[in-house]
């Protein structure tokens, strides 16, 4: 750009003199005044090079912009419809399946009517029959799963040894009692069959402390050793039946498995060898890993979140048979009412005892909502208002 304050007759103040001079003074004169225009030149062009270069700059990412928008535009228009869209869940989209210009055979041109769908033939001016699929079918009824019981079951006996079942201090034998604890697995070396571990339990020899109580047969080796989740869940069960020397012995087996799995997370992470996806999931466990590892101290938290996904379960599993929403605002209303209807069984009340309640309030205030709205909290309400709302409800 000019600057204001340059001044644009300076080239042109000196002028040639009128009076006669020779050749020679006048090309000199005209060679200096190019000499000066191409200088005054040069800094223009580097600047118009480097504006060019802005543009074409601006114009990629423009371009580049443009085409993200565009993205996230038809992203923001596939996720409002999905659950607002107007589907059902029993039907398959058989478009999203199907190639290009490919017709569905419910709507095949030429078809009569009272003919089913697909059942034209080829060669009589009908749509092709689409060819069915092999495998499991779109909303088919899945493999139910089966105990096998017309196996063959062969039976296999585990017994203490004699030297397991006398007593170290007395040398007494342990007297067989009957008793058994029997267990199935399937095996398939060669034939399919059923395996029947049957453990034989033995009685106290005598009153030394070895030989009192029970004592079964020792378990079937396993070639997979039991997992931290099988042991915390008999820690917890020992825990609530308030067995105190197999809970010190399940925490302390807990306990070990997890120093066991931090000694590996750490290993794995010092040796630097893992590619940029697996080692950033090992650091986003090193960080809270303190609060993962809080049930090795308390033996009544659980591992898993198993209980907040089963109680998210039912909103799910019920999209099934009212088809979610078909609208935004209808979508926000079963918001609310999932928000009012959880606490509600969550303290054992009935929802439409206590919506008749709040809805009879609402009209004796004139179709307007309670002044005290905190005594229709679940957890604040008078102890009369609670043993109505408990009561049990019967199916209109």
């Amino acid at each position: 750009m000019i600057s204001v304050n340059e001044n644009l007759a300076a080239p042109c103040a000196r002028q040639l003199p009128l009076e006669p001079r020779s050749d020679r003074q006048a090309a000199h004169y005209y060679r200096s005044q190019h000499s000066r225009a191409v200088l005054r030149e040069q800094p223009w062009k580097q600047r118009a090079l480097a504006a060019e270069k802005i543009l074409a700059q601006w114009v990629v990412w423009v371009g580049w912009y443009g085409q993200q928008i565009g993205a996230l535009k038809r992203q923001l228009a596939w996720l409002k419809k999905q659950p607002f869209g107007g589907k059902s869940e029993a039907t398959q989209n058989r478009l999203a399946g199907s190639p290009e210009g490919a017709t569905e055979p419910s709507a095949a041109v030429g078809s009569a009517e009272g003919v089913p769908a697909g059942a034209e033939p080829v060669g009589g001016g009908g749509a092709a029959r689409t060819p069915r699929r092999r495998g499991q079918q779109p909303g088919g009824p899945g493999p139910k799963r089966h105990r096998r019981l017309p196996l063959p079951e062969p039976t296999t006996h585990h017994t203490l040894t004699e030297a397991g079942r006398t007593c170290p201090i007395c040398g007494k034998l342990r007297p067989a009692t009957g008793l058994t604890e029997p267990s199935e697995e399937i095996e398939w070396p060669v034939n399919l069959v059923r395996r029947r571990h049957v453990r034989h339990r033995y009685g106290p020899s005598c009153d030394c402390p070895p030989g009192r109580g029970l004592r079964s047969a020792p378990k079937p080796a396993k070639l997979i050793p039991q997992g931290l989740f099988a042991s915390n869940g008999q820690r917890r069960q020992a825990g609530f039946q308030k067995q105190a020397q197999r809970l010190a012995a399940l925490e302390a087996q807990a306990r070990c498995q997890v120093q066991e799995m931090k000694a590996a997370l750490d290993r794995e992470l010092a040796g630097r060898q893992l590619a940029g996806e697996p080692e950033k999931i090992l650091q986003s466990l090193r960080r809270p890993w303190q609060g993962l590892t809080v049930f090795g101290d308390h033996p009544h938290a659980p591992m898993d979140n198993n209980a907040a996904a089963r109680a998210n379960r039912p909103l799910a599993v019920a999209r099934k048979n009212y088809y979610g929403s078909g609208a935004e605002w209808s979508g926000e209303l079963a918001c609310a009412c999932f928000t009012i209807l959880a606490p509600l069984r969550q303290h054992g009340m009935g929802p439409r005892r206590y919506f008749q309640a709040y809805f009879e309030t609402c009209a004796r205030q004139g179709g307007r909502a309670p002044e005290k709205l905190e005594e229709f909290l679940p957890w604040k309400g008078s102890p009369e208002q609670r043993a109505a709302w408990t009561r049990p409800e019967h199916p209109p």
